[in-house]
């Protein structure tokens, strides 16, 4: 979400591309003798949408996010969060839990 508001630099990848297998073999394919790959889940469990938030915002590419926008755009920020939450939020309550998937990789050097 945040690169929409906030594109990386000309010629850098994005970070999220670590989570693509693919993009993970282009990119390690000269130096790596064997790859594999493992998927696994972590929870994100908050007592709030608000406490989740609050979370989010302390983390350092959010910070320079939201540094680097203006005020109605870190609002629209802000709405499009609560919209992600809402979509994925597992929680019957007024609590959070966002399952998040993310991948292992395990390259081991040539040689």
């Amino acid at each position: 979400m945040g690169n929409r508001y906030v594109p990386m630099p000309e010629g850098v990848p994005s970070s999220t591309l670590w989570g693509d297998e693919e993009a993970v073999r282009q990119r390690l394919d000269r130096l790596a003798a064997s790859t594999s790959f493992e998927r696994r889940t972590i929870p994100f469990v908050f007592e709030s949408v608000q406490a989740f938030e609050d979370f989010v915002q302390n983390v350092g590419p959010s910070v320079a996010r939201r540094q680097a926008v203006e005020p109605d755009v870190r609002e629209r920020m802000r709405e499009e969060f609560h919209e992600l939450v809402r979509e994925f939020n597992r929680a019957g309550d007024r609590s959070v839990r966002i399952d998040s998937e993310y991948l292992i990789v395990v390259a081991r050097k040539r040689g």
